[in-house]
């Protein structure tokens, strides 16, 4: 138990919260001399509004089936400008976050004891995993054609293949391919050149917007033809 003097020689307690704030209006603290009983108050600040801040929720990638959960970042939008901290200024729940293909909401709410009030709702897209172990099939590559297969993606309806000629800066003659199976006989290709191929994954929302996940290791291979 913390006890402060004055120079009345009043013992006060620790403070208390009588009043708690809100993002409307201020809280009131009270500590009480154990001697006399005197009160001294205190204001407390009002909470930071959580829903006044620029909040990006980052997309979300299909895991089998499992609830998905994904990075949020909360900046506030006036002095000093902080970027604040998940479990610390807010906490973060979800709503419709299994299904590939969807339109999730990130619900950040502010952690009233550190300061931080309001609620804001962010909506994020999950997308399917990116084909692992895209590749060129062993010795089928001739001066004209080249056959590639990738694994299954978790989540994936469709996949995207995207061919360009490296030499080629005005991307005259780059090709475009979708298909639902996990390999593709790519033709009519020109002997002795080299290509770029990039294959995208995508999932299918009730037959509108094609969701879909660019970037990583396993997406981009480069394959050059016969003379």
């Amino acid at each position: 138990y913390k006890v402060s003097k004055d120079k009345n020689n009043h013992s006060y307690g620790n403070w208390k919260t009588v009043k708690k704030p809100t993002i409307q209006k201020t809280g009131t603290k009270q500590k009480t001399c154990t001697r006399c009983g005197k009160v001294k108050s205190k204001k407390i600040d009002k909470l930071i509004d959580i829903s006044t801040c620029k909040i990006k929720a980052n997309k979300g990638i299909y895991s089998n089936g499992e609830p998905v959960k994904v990075s949020v970042n909360v900046k506030m939008t006036t002095p000093p400008y902080d970027e604040l901290r998940k479990g610390v200024h807010f906490k973060v729940t979800y709503e419709n976050n299994i299904n590939v293909g969807t339109e999730a909401v990130a619900i950040i709410k502010g952690i009233n004891k550190n300061g931080y009030g309001g609620t804001k709702r962010v909506k994020f897209s999950i997308a399917p995993s990116d084909p692992d172990n895209f590749r060129a099939v062993k010795n089928s590559v001739t001066s004209t054609s080249v056959k590639l297969k990738w694994d299954k993606a978790s989540g994936a309806t469709e996949y995207k293949l995207y061919i360009k000629d490296v030499n080629d800066i005005n991307n005259e003659s780059s090709l475009k391919f979708a298909t639902t199976k996990t390999s593709l006989t790519v033709k009519d290709l020109k002997p002795d050149t080299t290509y770029e191929i990039t294959i995208t994954s995508y999932a299918d929302l009730n037959g509108k917007l094609l969701y879909d996940r660019m970037g990583g290791s396993n997406d981009t291979i480069t394959v050059t033809t016969e003379k």
